[in-house]
């Protein structure tokens, strides 16, 4: 006889999401590509910054789970290792989600910045708690910003945030800025 906890239907609800992400990206990940890895600075420093990424709406139950999409503009980047894999330093849970979620690094594609061509970071950030987490601050990205250009900001895309509810469902109503 097989026995599932409560525990054990919350981790399958949370596998099924990120089953759902990793077609999202892979479909998502078609063409586009190249890039260098960031803009030119004309000599001149860069500097670094942090985006602090939050959601707002109202919420019927606890949320499992963000997948959502960054735009970078010319000039902005994030710090790759050789392979061009983006660091664990670069996104991290924060906020409401700092000691409860998780970032899933299959799942984040980077495409940097060219000198003349915006750039967008994606990733997918998993509650680590059966209870899920609100809405609030959720991550915290650390970005690299050549000189004469400018970090992010604002509202991100309707089609570049999704949520999904402990229940697995998807989310309406939430939306999500860069401050």
């Amino acid at each position: 006889m097989i026995h599932i906890t409560n525990g054990g239907i919350a981790n399958m609800r949370a596998v099924t999401f990120i089953m759902t992400i990793i077609v999202m990206f892979t479909l998502a990940a078609c063409g586009g590509g190249g890039g260098s890895t960031g803009g030119s600075t004309s000599g001149s420093a860069s500097s670094t910054g942090t985006l602090k990424l939050v959601c707002s709406g109202s919420l019927t139950k606890n949320l499992a789970g963000i997948s959502i999409t960054v735009p970078l503009p010319v000039g902005v980047t994030v710090a790759t290792d050789a392979a061009g894999k983006v660091l664990s330093t670069a996104i991290v849970p924060s906020g409401i989600t700092a000691n409860a979620a998780s970032i899933v690094p299959e799942l984040t594609v980077y495409n940097a910045p060219s000198d003349s061509v915006a750039g967008s970071l994606a990733f997918v950030l998993v509650s680590s708690a059966n209870a899920g987490f609100g809405a609030g601050e959720f991550a915290s990205i650390t970005v690299t910003v050549a000189a004469g250009a400018s970090p992010p900001s604002g509202s991100i895309a309707a089609g570049s945030f999704k949520a999904v509810d402990i229940s697995g469902a998807n989310v309406s109503g939430l939306t999500a800025v860069i401050q």
